[in-house]
């Protein structure tokens, strides 16, 4: 879908690597989605750590673990915004427009 939209996209499977990813691409990333379980490191603390290096990216955590508690959580640790599993793909899509400005028509 991100393709269809013309958004190029990053892609990592681990925590370490989308780190140094962003590190070296920084410039170019205009959003995360940011998975809150990863295999070498969690999405919180791999959240804080990209908010060390860049406070204005927009990163919003995915996580099929949503309880309504845990909201104010994600604003305390820095997400922009979250989006639990599974998401309807018009949901993903209203997220992306919304950050990154893209025509909503794409």
């Amino acid at each position: 879908m991100l393709d269809d939209m013309g958004i190029p996209v990053i892609e990592s499977g681990c925590g370490k690597q989308a780190f140094d990813l962003f590190k070296e691409l920084r410039e170019e990333i205009g959003l995360i989605l940011l998975d809150i379980y990863l295999p070498d490191c969690d999405g919180w603390t791999l959240g804080g750590m990209i908010r060390q290096v860049s406070p204005q990216v927009p990163v919003i955590a995915i996580s099929a673990i949503f309880p309504a508690e845990l909201a104010a959580k994600y604003r305390t640790a820095g997400f922009t915004g979250y989006i639990a599993k599974p998401f309807e793909m018009n949901r993903l899509k209203e997220i992306i427009v919304s950050y990154l400005h893209y025509p909503a028509n794409r």
